[in-house]
């Protein structure tokens, strides 16, 4: 018969020997985090056009984002650092460190920095996602650089390296 540490390990997925009270503390940032995803998102989003309604609030958030994909023509993978100006559970909009040479419906992964500083952790948290780009936008007066708008494929995971 398990022991109840052995349950509990199980059912999150931990291996023996690893904080339960940490995963308990993280699961409840987590939470916290959605809880101020919903109230900000539904602040940023009110101020919004009715034209710019959207099936989930956006969270106008700066982290480092990490991307690569592949060029269908040439095989040739691209890859880079970039900055990320907002994020919502089915997109996000991301200032790439350099142009790229992207089309709408072009598949991408992005691994997006997620510090977690309130759980005294040595790591870095990351929100990883594959989307498919909507479009480029060139460089203008209000940023230098190019900006990329992707759909999300699949949901978000998170994990820590």
């Amino acid at each position: 018969m398990p022991t109840r540490r052995q349950e509990i390990s199980g059912k999150t997925g931990l291996t023996p020997g690893v904080n339960v009270r940490l995963w308990h503390k993280l699961c409840k940032r987590i939470e916290d985090f959605w809880l101020m995803w919903d109230i900000f998102g539904d602040i940023e989003s009110s101020s919004e056009s009715p034209m710019e309604r959207r099936r989930f609030s956006r969270l106008y958030i700066s982290l480092a984002v990490e991307y690569h994909f592949l060029q269908p023509e040439t095989g040739e993978v691209h890859q880079g650092q970039g900055v990320l100006r907002d994020i919502s559970l089915s997109g996000s909009y991301f200032h790439p460190d350099k142009p790229l040479p992207l089309t709408p419906g072009q598949v991408l992964s992005l691994s997006i920095a997620a510090p977690l500083p309130y759980l005294n952790m040595d790591q870095t948290s990351h929100l990883k996602a594959q989307g498919s780009v909507v479009r480029v936008d060139p460089p203008d007066g209000a940023n230098p650089r190019p900006g990329v708008a992707i759909n999300f494929l699949e949901s978000l995971t998170f994990s820590s390296s």
